[in-house]
C-alpha cells in the first residue's frame, strides 16, 4: 500500500514526465489486456499486471486520451541536480575592467557558457543586435579561443 504523505503529495501538481509503459519485447506474464487497454501490435507491457495494478493504486499512472496509460516520472526523484535556468553567477559588477557601460551587458564568461552550453564547434552563432560584438569588442576573442563559432550579425 502507498504511504498516506506520499500518495498526498503526487497530487499537489508536482512536475513529471510522462513514461511509456510497454517495452518492444516481450518478456514473461506482460501479453494481457489491462484496465481495457493492450498495447500497439508489436507491443508489450514492461510490467507485469500486479506490478501495474501496485502502481496505479499509488496514483503513478495517468491516462491519456487515447485511453494509453502512461507512468509518472516526478522531476524531485530522478537522478541528478535539475538544470535551471537563471546563472547568477556570472555577474558584471560597476567596478568590472570588461564594463562597457553597456545597460544590459553581460559578462563574456557567461556569454561563453551560453555558446557552450548550446552550440558545437563551427556552429554558426546568429546575433541579430550585435549584442556580443556591442557589448565586446573584443569578439576575435570570444570567436577563437573561448568558443570558435562563427558570428552573423
Amino acid at each position: 500500500m502507498a504511504d498516506p504523505a506520499e500518495t498526498a503529495l503526487l497530487k499537489l501538481g508536482r512536475r513529471y514526465r510522462r513514461g511509456d509503459l510497454t517495452a518492444g519485447k516481450h518478456g514473461k506474464d506482460v501479453d494481457f489486456e489491462w484496465k481495457g487497454v493492450r498495447p500497439k501490435k508489436g507491443r508489450h507491457w514492461a510490467y507485469s499486471r500486479e506490478k501495474l495494478n501496485q502502481t496505479f493504486t499509488e496514483g503513478r499512472i495517468e491516462f491519456r486520451s487515447t485511453g494509453m496509460p502512461v507512468y509518472k516520472r516526478y522531476l524531485g526523484e530522478q537522478p541528478g541536480v535539475a538544470l535551471q535556468d537563471i546563472w547568477s553567477d556570472i555577474r558584471l559588477t560597476s567596478s568590472d575592467k570588461e564594463r562597457l557601460g553597456y545597460p544590459t551587458q553581460k559578462r563574456l564568461g557567461l556569454l561563453e557558457r551560453i555558446l557552450v552550453a548550446s552550440t558545437n564547434p563551427g556552429d554558426v552563432v546568429l546575433d541579430p543586435f550585435r549584442m556580443i560584438r556591442r557589448c565586446h569588442p573584443d569578439t576575435d576573442r570570444l570567436k577563437g579561443e573561448l568558443t570558435p563559432h562563427p558570428c552573423l550579425g
